[in-house]
């Protein structure tokens, strides 16, 4: 007679074996599967790591300049406005000077005339 087989799995027992056998096997086959993954995602951390502290010395950089500039543009008014000060300067001198020039030509004018009255006046 043949004896039948009187193991039977229950639902415990395929839970035990999914808990001890197979899970820690698909485990270990995504852990295989991922390693290289994670390698690369190191690598690439490192390199934004690097990148971002690139940036912020371009951003400090960026703001010494900035900050330059803005000194270079308060300069470059005042010069502005100290070279129109001199250029008004210069225009109100050179309009004087003018007027200089055009009250000694009328002196100069008058005492010609006195000297050519003097001279018709004494017959030299």
């Amino acid at each position: 007679m043949e004896q039948k087989n009187t193991n039977v799995l229950t639902f415990d027992d395929l839970a035990r074996f999914t808990e001890e056998i197979l899970l820690p096997g698909i485990e270990q086959i995504i852990d295989d599967k991922l390693k290289p993954i994670n390698k690369n995602l190191d690598g690439i951390h490192v390199e934004l790591a690097d990148i971002h502290n690139e940036l912020d010395g371009i951003h400090v950089e960026m703001a010494d300049i900035h900050s330059e500039l803005h000194g270079i543009r308060i300069d470059l008014n005042n010069l502005q406005e100290r070279i129109m000060h001199l250029e008004k300067m210069t225009k109100e001198d050179l309009n004087a000077y003018a007027d200089d020039v055009i009250n000694i030509k009328k002196e100069l004018k008058r005492l010609e005339l006195r000297v050519n009255a003097i001279e018709v006046g004494t017959g030299t």
